[in-house]
């Protein structure tokens, strides 16, 4: 959210990149610029990409241990099919991960995540609070206060949307998209 009435909005089904954005051009979904697709993509796997070692073109590779935040962890690099590289640290004892480090395809800078504050959820771990860095200054910060699982989400809601569903959006907003 951007603001009361405005909406940013980035997706991807798999195959399409897209984004949505009410403060800026007509409010309908247009392709999402190549570097930030990059990102986006890379980063919109669902559970890390330590899921599906066995893919095609991807590597893990064991590079030794480092501690995050006093915790020993296991150093993984992992390189993806377009040659991308995540590096993950994952806890020694709990096999959380404690820290993820990317290149921003936009900037060329290296972020580097911190995950925190882990709790058990229907099951599934997850970080309840996490901080992003870049060249050692903290850029953003997420502090989860609730998390309920999702029975399932159908693959539609990830498609790139027609102007005429702009949530929220003035009506005189959805006329210019149906023309």
């Amino acid at each position: 959210y951007v603001g009361e009435s405005a909406r940013y909005v980035m997706g991807y089904d798999g195959e399409d990149a897209w984004l949505l954005s009410t403060t800026q051009g007509e409010g309908r979904a247009v392709d999402m610029p190549e570097l930030e697709a990059l990102n986006f993509i890379r980063d919109a796997t669902t559970g890390g990409q330590l899921f599906y070692p066995q893919l095609p073109g991807k590597e893990i590779r064991l590079d030794g241990s480092v501690l995050v935040d006093g915790e020993r962890c296991y150093l993984l690099n992992i390189t993806l099919p377009n040659g991308d590289q995540v590096i993950s640290a994952l806890d020694f004892s709990s096999f959380a991960e404690r820290q993820q480090t990317t290149v921003n395809h936009v900037s060329g800078k290296t972020e580097i995540t911190t995950h925190s504050r882990f709790q058990m959820v229907d099951g599934i771990r997850v970080p309840f609070a996490s901080v992003m860095a870049i060249d050692g200054e903290i850029v953003s910060k997420i502090q989860m206060i609730q998390v309920q699982t999702n029975v399932g989400a159908m693959p539609w809601v990830f498609q790139r949307p027609s102007g005429a569903h702009v949530p929220d959006a003035p009506s005189d907003l959805i006329d210019k998209t149906l023309t």
